[in-house]
């Protein structure tokens, strides 16, 4: 069983996303009007989600890691931005309105993009009417 809720038995799943002392660290950091980075969030998300379930079970007060996973989320996109353009500037992110889909349905948005190497990629997210998080992918295509 879980020893934070008790309700639960601590699978992986449950541990890193359903239990209710992990579970509003998604749902703060997903914003529904936001086009963010899914991999990079969703791997400092984890890693810290496991510090915190690890440090709270030892009773090391460690802090809610919702703002940390947002601010190391953000000098990631910008250090990567930097790199790739290849100069020390840093461009500004301009951030992609979202739009709620019509009740009883939900709203797939999908991208792609090809690199000056050739090297093709797309992906995409599905949320439902208030923006919660239902599934999402993303796929290397190939070269191009």
């Amino acid at each position: 069983m879980c020893d934070f809720c008790g309700d639960q038995v601590e699978t992986v799943l449950h541990a890193m996303r359903d239990c209710p002392l992990v579970m509003p660290l998604w749902l703060n950091m997903v914003h529904p009007n936001r086009w963010m980075d899914w991999r990079s969030l969703w791997a400092t998300a984890c890693h810290l989600a496991w510090i915190w379930r690890n440090q709270e079970r030892h009773g090391i007060n460690f802090a809610a890691p919702a703002a940390m996973v947002m601010r190391n989320v953000h000098s990631y996109a910008l250090a990567d931005q930097a790199l790739r353009s290849g100069s020390n500037s840093i461009r500004m992110e301009h951030f992609i309105s979202w739009e709620a889909p019509p009740e009883g349905w939900i709203r797939l948005n999908t991208d792609g993009s090809c690199r000056e190497d050739g090297h093709i990629g797309c992906g995409g997210i599905i949320r439902g009417r208030d923006g919660e998080w239902i599934g999402g992918f993303a796929k290397f295509v190939g070269h191009g």
